[in-house]
């Protein structure tokens, strides 16, 4: 009854009794037809990571990668908060898409792209703000952009929260980069 009535929602127009185009039931199990294709995209994600991490080129490397972060849209199935499944999933996707934006971020740093590395590095720190590298570079391109003041106060920010909230000071690199811009 209740297959009929998905039916009926899904296709108005088809006849009765007429093969359904989307839902089917066999041997009492519901399922998508195969003649109806659909958009995994969970599936799409890892299979452009992967892709990028296969390649020994960083530019082809680099749009497999670019193509996994247009694929991430948001967080995996987020509204889903009971399953211990679920949340497992839902993390170790971001880890994996934390771990393509830091790639993308150190990329565009080495080839001069400063605003778009800023842009990863926000993007990073919007998930995670305890990521060091994503403050390194992101005051290291302020720095290079001559916008030495935005690199102090990102600096200073770091600092703050991992005190704050960690009771730990920035790593030694992101120290020693700030010595060098207050000099």
């Amino acid at each position: 009854m209740a297959l009929n009535n998905l039916n009926e929602i899904l296709e108005p127009d088809r006849e009765s009794r007429a093969k359904a185009f989307f839902v089917s039931k066999k041997d009492g199990y519901y399922g998508l037809t195969k003649e109806f294709t659909y958009h995994y995209d969970v599936a799409l994600f890892e299979k452009f990571i992967k892709q990028g991490k296969e390649s020994n080129v960083d530019k082809i490397k680099i749009k497999f990668y670019q193509e996994a972060v247009a694929v991430y849209k948001n967080d995996f199935l987020a509204s889903d908060l009971d399953y211990d499944w679920i949340i497992d999933e839902r993390e170790r996707l971001e880890r994996l898409y934390l771990e393509i934006l830091e790639e993308l971020m150190k990329y565009n740093y080495q080839i001069g792209e400063y605003q778009q590395t800023i842009e990863l590095a926000n993007e990073i720190l919007t998930k995670n703000n305890y990521i060091e590298p994503a403050y390194l570079y992101k005051i290291k391109s302020y720095d290079q952009l001559g916008k030495r003041a935005l690199a102090i106060v990102t600096y200073e920010t770091c600092e703050e929260i991992f005190r704050e909230n960690l009771d730990i000071t920035p790593n030694r690199a992101l120290k020693e980069y700030y010595n060098y811009l207050k000099i």
